[in-house]
């Protein structure tokens, strides 16, 4: 058995980066094959050299070929990506047996949430994530603290080294290794103090450079994160180049700061396996197939002009169009076949096995929809009788997503535990908020993270036109409004109009609930039916409710003066009605019929000048 003192973390501090070095290059050795096949898969895919996928295992110089012909590889993970990875979860934040005040932080850790996923583009790179996942097998991303904000960075997983016979069944390994290349400026300018160490890193030191042309003023660096032993044996993160240890502390989380997406789990080991692996075999098989017949076809199928004529016969064929070729006999115009039907029968039966065997219709491939579908709703069972082979996967791009949001809300959590301030930008179709962490900031334990899949409808207009149709069948859209959205089928801004009134009454209520806020009053332009109808309930639900910490009295006052303040408004506009002044019509004294309010309109806009005499804090615009 290996003594422990020989493990590389055991080392002195002099002798940490050379053993680090030394491990890390030993892993990758042996397993060489494992960067060799993802530089393979890179180039299936892409059909192009990737300078950014060749660590190890690959010789300089040395060439993968060129791009396929009929790239089913790329067919298939792009047609995968496209029925998948175009939703956007969105991430919530669930509670149990909580107090007020830990629904109303829940409520904004969604919107923190939301606001650092804009700022960071992760719903950007979501597809990005998913593409590597089908082309590597394993595709990462980092969360972390930089300049103290919350930081995200898609990770080649080339660039992450593992050891296979250390990981467990579950895919967590002991050691996590990023291996990377810096410029020495950069890399200075983010660790000042080590601008001596830095300078002398040798860039042809490494054994890297044995495989991979290191640029000039370039160096190594691994970062390394090694999980705890045990209670009370924390373990050790540290970032090194060959030379000089750069930072070291001790890691105690039972975690690595990724979050890992794979398009098929392993048995065994860590490193998933890809689109591109699993279609390997008919990729090569197609590809020497297209050339066979192209080559058949440049030598064969080529016009060509039979004639007698005295010289020699020419003993081998060529692709010159229209080349005469010496016979015996009169002129005979002609152009041959270049191959029987079974190869072209054989190449189109590869690729038809290619997308059986991932499960994509080559329907799907051509955006085409199949024969006799024409009604949307058979479309849409359609497409989810489809999408039924990637439920797995689906819910494994999910679980990504809500990895990237635990991971973002334990960095935000370490950056107000610094005492630092950090915040981020909530914005909705109609407002934007600044969330600040220290307003939402809760124990872990007292809240989960789940997913609530965006919708995948189709956005194009021919569908939003078919939903207007659906919509007016059943009576839920007025005839001028259906004669509107036909020819501008907004249906997002029809929704927020139709539902603005129910809106703002979730919004009235969140604003009494937050006595951080300014009290806001009630406006004759309410619907203050419903507003009166859920603020009574809501403030039933705050009373009745077994608060552990219950809701300050501050707030049961502000719900009690609105609902007070409601009450006299629309006694004021049932009792009183429309001044005939106030809408253009005889001043006081003068005869005259009263005009009509306007349809829909409750006759209480000239009530507010009533109200404001009462002595009502009624706000005058709307």
């Amino acid at each position: 058995m290996e003594d422990l003192c020989t493990y590389w973390f055991d080392e002195p501090d002099d002798r940490l980066p050379g053993a680090l070095f030394t491990h890390v290059e030993g892993i990758e050795g042996d397993q060489s094959d494992l960067h060799r096949r993802n530089l393979y898969h890179a180039v299936l895919y892409s059909g192009r050299d990737e300078l950014g996928v060749n660590w190890s295992g690959r010789g300089k110089g040395h060439d993968y070929g060129r791009a396929a012909e009929n790239n089913v590889i790329k067919q298939c993970i792009d047609t995968a990506a496209s029925i998948i990875a175009k939703n956007r979860p969105k991430i919530r934040i669930l509670t149990s047996d909580a107090d007020w005040s830990d629904q109303r932080k829940a409520r904004d850790l969604e919107k923190f949430c939301w606001g650092e996923f804009n700022r960071l583009g992760i719903y950007e790179a979501g597809p990005d994530v998913f593409r590597d996942g089908g082309v590597f097998g394993t595709a990462g991303a980092k969360i972390f603290e930089k300049h103290g904000k919350v930081a995200f960075e898609r990770v080649l997983i080339d660039e992450i080294v593992v050891d296979e016979r250390d990981t467990a069944p579950n895919m967590v390994p002991r050691e996590l290794h990023q291996r990377k290349l810096y410029e020495k400026d950069v890399l200075k300018s983010l660790f000042p103090g080590f601008e001596e160490e830095i300078t002398k890193a040798d860039r042809k030191k490494s054994a890297w450079a044995d495989v991979r042309e290191i640029p000039a003023n370039h160096c190594v660096v691994i970062e390394t994160w090694r999980l705890p032993a045990g209670p009370g044996q924390p373990g050790i993160h540290i970032i090194a180049v060959d030379c000089a240890v750069l930072f070291k502390e001790d890691y105690t989380k039972e975690h690595f700061p990724f979050a890992f997406f794979r398009w098929c789990n392993p048995i065994m080991g860590f490193y998933g396996q890809g689109i591109a692996e699993e279609l390997l075999d008919l990729q090569v098989r197609l590809d020497k197939l297209e050339r066979f017949v192209a080559q058949c076809q440049d030598l064969i199928a080529v016009p060509r002009v039979f004639m007698d004529g005295a010289g020699p016969i020419a003993p081998q064929l060529d692709n010159t169009i229209g080349a005469v070729v010496r016979t015996r006999s009169k002129p005979v115009f002609f152009t041959p076949q270049a191959l029987g039907p079974e190869i072209y029968e054989e190449r189109d039966r590869l690729t038809r096995q290619a997308f059986e065997r991932i499960g994509i219709s080559q329907l799907s491939a051509q955006s085409l929809k199949p024969a006799g579908l024409e009604s949307a709703v058979a479309l849409r069972q359609f497409n989810e009788i489809e999408g039924q082979r990637f439920a797995i996967v689906a819910q494994r791009y999910e679980q990504w997503y809500k990895d990237v949001a635990e991971l973002v809300i334990e960095v935000a959590s370490e950056i107000y535990s610094s005492k630092r301030p950090n915040s981020t930008t909530w914005a909705s179709e109609s407002s934007i908020e600044v969330i600040d962490w220290s307003d939402v900031h809760m124990e872990a334990e007292r809240f989960v993270i789940s997913i609530e899949a965006a919708s995948i409808m189709s956005m194009s207009p021919a569908a939003k036109l078919q939903a207007v149709t659906e919509l007016a069948q059943v009576g839920q859209l007025e005839k001028q409004e259906i004669r509107y959205l036909l020819n501008h089928p907004d249906l997002e801004r029809s929704d927020s109009d139709s539902f603005a009134d129910f809106e703002n009454c979730l919004k009235t209520i969140e604003m009494l609930e937050r006595i951080d806020r300014d009290y806001v009053p009630p406006e004759p332009f309410q619907n203050l039916d419903l507003c009166l109808k859920r603020v009574q309930l809501r403030y039933l639900a705050l009373k009745n409710r077994p608060w552990k910490t219950p809701p300050p009295e501050e707030v049961f006052e502000r719900f009690r003066d609105w609902t007070s303040q409601a009450k006299d408004l629309m006694e004021i506009a049932a009792g009183e009605g429309v001044p005939e002044e106030a809408m253009g019509g005889p001043a006081v004294g003068e005869s005259g019929p009263a005009p009509e309010a306007p349809m829909g309109v409750p006759p209480v806009s000239a009530a507010i000048g009533n109200a404001n005499a009462s002595g009502l804090p009624i706000p005058l615009t709307v």
